[in-house]
């Protein structure tokens, strides 16, 4: 198995070429269309041959296949919206806060 495992930063930030932008209510977004009109999203050229490579050579290092945890089964973000907003409004400014959350007081 001969798999590039080994990326620069550039390869990693190169996007594709783009033939028409990404227009939505008159602003320009980011990404664009192919030739073909496929929608190619910015610096993602590489990024998926180079996932790919590292998710083939874990299963060839590893002997297993890799895990697939579903997003719904992730415990809730602390501080969850709410929390963050009044944490805001009373002028905490660090992840101190949500630290504590996730390891109660003697935590963070």
């Amino acid at each position: 198995m001969n798999l590039q495992l080994e990326w620069t930063e550039d390869d990693l930030l190169a996007t594709d070429a783009i033939a028409e932008p990404l227009i939505v209510g008159g602003v320009r977004c980011h990404g664009g269309f192919d030739d073909g009109g496929d929608y190619h999203s910015p610096r993602t050229r590489n990024r998926v041959p180079a996932i790919e490579a590292w998710q083939r050579n874990h299963t060839a290092a590893f002997g297993t296949e890799l895990i697939d945890v579903p997003l719904s089964t992730w415990p809730e973000t602390y501080p969850n919206v709410d929390q963050a907003k009044l944490l805001v409004r009373e002028g905490v400014r660090t992840d101190r806060a949500a630290r504590r959350s996730l390891f109660g007081p003697a935590g963070g």
